[in-house]
């Protein structure tokens, strides 16, 4: 098995990545009637990180998270909980920091936005809603945010019927006091931009999102 590392169009897709995506289309299923949509991370699999095991253990007390399907959305994929450890998404390292051409950017907004529109129009119409939590700011929230009208606000083909799936973005601002981030910095090592969505202001929005929407 080959780690992939780097940035640029050679990373971005190739036989086995999208063998890979086509395989979730095909062969995975949603388990819930909500879907929570949130970042990828450097730590594989992306639930051991300290971000995504912080917001899971969190949902898990509040007895949130087994109600809802827990989707990545990456640089080489949309990823489900379910299926985090395949190949290659638990073996690979995008680092945006590293890119310094625009283009690049550009072509890794294009490759995410293709793929999350396939994965909504194979599976929207099996939730009631969707909620997609960021951080503002983040190049992901930006491809959410290019979703086509038809997904975000109207009906959407799924299956041959034509049921309603409600779109919410959660975005959240980087306004966590700075005790939080000296904490941060202990215990991952790094200031990690994505750890403001563990912060209390931003689970409260997430909860909120949430019960609002499993009613």
């Amino acid at each position: 098995m080959i780690y992939r590392k780097g940035e640029g169009p050679t990373f971005l897709s190739d036989f086995e990545i999208e063998q890979a995506n086509a395989t979730i289309l095909n062969a995975w299923q949603p388990q819930h009637d909500i879907a929570l949509f949130v970042p990828c991370s450097w730590a594989k699999p992306y639930s051991q990180s300290f971000v995504h095991f912080s917001i899971r253990r969190e949902l898990l007390i509040a007895g949130l998270l087994d109600r809802v399907d827990y989707i990545h959305i990456s640089s080489i994929g949309v990823v489900p909980y379910d299926v985090e450890d395949w190949y290659p998404f638990c073996a690979y390292d995008w680092n945006n920091a590293n890119v310094r051409n625009p283009w690049t950017f550009r072509a890794l907004q294009i490759s995410m936005l293709a793929r999350l529109i396939k994965f909504m129009q194979r599976f929207q119409g099996a939730w009631r809603k969707s909620l997609f939590y960021f951080r503002e700011g983040s190049h992901t929230i930006e491809v959410v945010r290019g979703l086509p009208p038809d997904i975000l606000t109207e009906k959407t083909h799924f299956l041959g019927q034509v049921p309603t799936s409600k779109i919410e973005i959660v975005p959240i601002h980087p306004l966590a006091s700075d005790d939080f981030w000296t904490e941060i910095e202990l215990l991952v090592g790094y200031r990690e931009p994505d750890a403001v969505l563990t912060c209390d202001q931003a689970m409260d929005q997430l909860f909120n999102a949430l019960k609002e929407a499993l009613g």
